[in-house]
């Protein structure tokens, strides 16, 4: 065989190699689990205790807890100084019927199992759900009202790491991830967290981070709007000629992963109406 044809034949399979990695890697970024009778089966068995013990029968219940009295104000003042943090590169609104103090317990606090239980496990069926502390004020983030000893300014910057097992797809079995979470903004009138997630174990995992950002609005009589956002990071470069793909996989889980999250939000709310 010529030089020649054993160049063209090494280039052929090479080319299929990455393209076989990348499918992989957007099926991964998809998180959508894999639809089979043996899944079906899973979801039909008892399910596993969670990490988060639940206070009382009623916090069980009440996944976004009880409605507070301020949120039936209007929208507080905002300082002209003050502006929410810039979206990522692709992002995605939604408004709801829901107070903000409510939502920020809801979503903070470490007394309410809203979010690891009902948003992480139930909503988007991550598995071997672990998470430490805020890294500071951890039992004042998140409290319907701020005591008046704890500068709100204080509360900016605070971290907390989150792992959990990845749902199993059709071309990816399950993956653990990482993420970061750090507070962007906390006052009566926004908190946003922005958020890295680290997926190792996928191929090509370790070529990139997705970056996501959720910002809540005060809306005022117990309404808000959550903005989210989503891009992607290469530490090293982005790989040549493929990372439009990488990329396009991050927005496409990402903003599934939004919208998952919009509609337990609504299912929630709306059971506690009826």
């Amino acid at each position: 065989m010529k030089d020649t044809d054993r160049n063209i034949k090494n280039n052929g399979n090479m080319r299929e190699r990455w393209h076989r990695y990348f499918n992989i890697v957007l099926a991964f970024m998809s998180t959508t689990p894999e639809s089979s009778d043996e899944s079906k089966h899973l979801e039909n068995a008892e399910a596993a205790p969670t990490i988060t013990e639940c206070l009382s029968e009623s916090s069980c219940n009440e996944a976004l807890g009880v409605e507070i009295i301020e949120d039936e104000e209007e929208i507080p003042r905002i300082p002209c100084d003050f502006s929410p943090p810039d979206n990522l590169k692709f992002s995605v609104e939604y408004h709801f019927p829901v107070g903000f103090r409510r939502l920020r317990h809801a979503f903070l606090s470490k007394d309410s199992p809203f979010w690891i239980e009902t948003i992480l496990e139930d909503a988007l069926r991550y598995k071997e759900v672990s998470f430490t502390e805020w890294d500071r004020y951890d039992t004042q983030i998140g409290l319907e009202r701020t005591p008046s000893v704890v500068n709100e300014e204080d509360l900016i910057g605070a971290k907390r790491s989150t792992s959990f097992m990845l749902p199993k797809t059709r071309l990816v079995s399950e993956n653990m991830a990482t993420e970061t979470t750090i507070i962007s903004a906390y006052n009566d009138y926004c908190f946003a967290l922005r958020k890295t997630t680290i997926t190792p174990d996928v191929p090509f995992g370790g070529r990139f981070i997705a970056h996501t950002q959720m910002v809540v609005l005060n809306e005022g009589k117990n309404s808000c709007k959550l903005i989210c956002s989503v891009e992607s990071e290469f530490p090293n470069g982005e790989p040549m000629g493929v990372g439009w793909k990488i990329k396009k996989g991050v927005k496409d889980g990402s903003m599934a992963t939004f919208e998952k999250i919009k509609d337990k939000i609504m299912a929630e709310y709306k059971d506690l109406q009826q």
